[in-house]
């Protein structure tokens, strides 16, 4: 965990993404922890959005990238979710029955 922390700092994420990604991380299972750990993803999206744009989604794909190079499997796990949502708020139009975060 804290690899994953000083592999993205190197990077220069922003602290506020940075402390965001960590609590994701370290969240444990279960229903109520899932949802926040969802909220968590979409909050991170979302600033990665605010940071760098249109651009965001490569960010995010260079960060999980990254990580796996590294070894960082479950790091990079939590950015292909971030590079997910991110993908997902950006679209413009949702399939049938999809709920916008």
């Amino acid at each position: 965990m804290i690899r994953l922390f000083l592999i993205l700092l190197g990077l220069g994420v922003g602290i506020a993404i940075l402390a965001k990604v960590w609590n994701v991380i370290n969240k444990s299972s279960g229903t109520r922890r899932s949802a926040i750990y969802d909220l968590d993803i979409y909050r991170s999206a979302n600033e990665l959005i605010k940071q760098y744009g249109e651009d965001a989604p490569i960010h995010a794909a260079m960060r999980a990238d990254e990580l796996l190079e590294a070894g960082d499997l479950d790091g990079q796990a939590v950015w292909k979710r971030i590079l997910k949502a991110i993908e997902e708020l950006q679209s413009k139009e949702r399939s049938e029955g999809e709920k916008l975060h």
